[in-house]
């Protein structure tokens, strides 16, 4: 049961990570097409998708991080930052929590 979650983990770290390229491309096309610098935040997709989830999310946030107002400090630095990056750390942890246990005498056996 372990190794199926630890799988669907990794399939949805790598859902992230060619989500990541996705923004990234968009971004790109946008920049060039506009002539200028375009980077799309987490906040300004997230509200397109689901607007009612992002409220949501701050209230867990704040609730659960209350002390020196960390929750909103947290909700910050994920809505501003750019949308691929916020993938790209959200696809890192997720590979690095389904990453299957080595044995000892794989690590050892070169």
């Amino acid at each position: 049961m372990l190794t199926v979650v630890k799988f669907m983990l990794r399939v949805l770290g790598s859902f992230a990570f060619a989500g990541a390229v996705l923004a990234l491309i968009s971004d790109g096309s946008q920049t060039i097409v506009r002539n200028a610098l375009s980077v799309k935040s987490t906040a300004s997709f997230w509200l397109e998708v689901a607007p009612r989830s992002l409220d949501d999310f701050h209230g867990f946030l704040v609730t659960n991080f209350s002390t020196g107002h960390i929750g909103e400090v947290v909700y910050q630095i994920i809505t501003q930052s750019p949308l691929w990056a916020s993938l790209t750390v959200v696809g890192f942890i997720l590979l690095w929590a389904g990453w299957p246990e080595r044995r000892q005498e794989s690590i050892l056996a070169f």
